[in-house]
């Protein structure tokens, strides 16, 4: 379909039609927009979103990682100090 001398690609979908913007252009060049945030400064946001959420689970799980490993070096340090359940009181 062409609106103001430009196309507009169309696709059916099961709740109607709605416009999608392709990642190649017409002479087979790249529209990086479209390629990095797929026509919609939404799509960015969330995918700025699911990256810094990984991120995050990352960093997390290499510092539980660290922590353990310096519990175990303590313990094999110390092992009269072996418990370090921080629920278990001492008295």
């Amino acid at each position: 379909m062409i609106v103001n001398n430009e196309k507009v690609y169309l696709k059916k979908d099961r709740f109607g039609w709605r416009v999608i913007h392709p990642v190649k252009n017409e002479d087979n060049s790249w529209n990086w927009k479209n390629f990095f945030i797929g026509g919609s400064y939404w799509n960015i946001l969330k995918l700025i979103g699911i990256v810094g959420l990984l991120i995050f689970i990352i960093y997390s799980y290499k510092h539980d990682i660290s922590m353990c490993e310096e519990l175990i070096r303590c313990n094999a340090k110390c092992p009269e100090f072996s418990n370090t359940n921080p629920f278990i009181s001492w008295g």
